[in-house]
């Protein structure tokens, strides 16, 4: 059970600060690109721009998924990398279809899997609201100072 808790930290951890890196040049490459994404014309640049967004959070969490099938496949009972990460992929998401069971041993990593998986699908989600938000209200605000 100690094994398997310091093994959940170590994996939680590479998990989030991934994706807090990659949340971060995110941002950074937004703010660099900010002028142009909020001249108009707007339409199609923020289709694109919203596309591009959900794209990086996609790599993200596939990046994300990495740290988790490292340790189901070093630690667990998975016999090829290939299946630790399509197991970790469908514990992160939450999906758990249960075709891949782990040892009882460590099998509580499953669990706190998914719930990182959990929290970070908050976390793209609140961020992408947000993205829109804003880009929503610099659309509004660049149109009314030239209207």
């Amino acid at each position: 059970m100690i094994q398997s808790t310091i093994i959940a930290v170590f994996s939680v951890s590479s998990a989030v600060t991934i994706t807090a890196v990659m949340l971060w040049a995110l941002t950074k490459i937004l703010e660099a690109f900010s002028d142009w994404i909020c001249r108009p014309p707007y339409g199609t640049k923020e289709i694109f721009t919203i596309i591009i967004v959900s794209l990086w959070l996609i790599f993200t969490m596939i990046l994300s998924i990495t740290p988790w099938s490292f340790t189901f496949y070093l630690f667990g009972s998975l016999s090829n990398f290939s299946e630790a990460f399509y197991f970790a992929s469908v514990t992160y998401t939450t999906l758990g279809y249960g075709d891949i069971v782990l040892a009882t041993d460590i099998r509580v990593l499953s669990g706190l899997c998914a719930a990182n998986g959990m929290l970070m699908f908050g976390l793209f989600t609140a961020f992408l609201v947000e993205f829109i938000k804003r880009l929503r209200i610099a659309h509004k605000e660049a149109a009314e100072s030239q209207g």
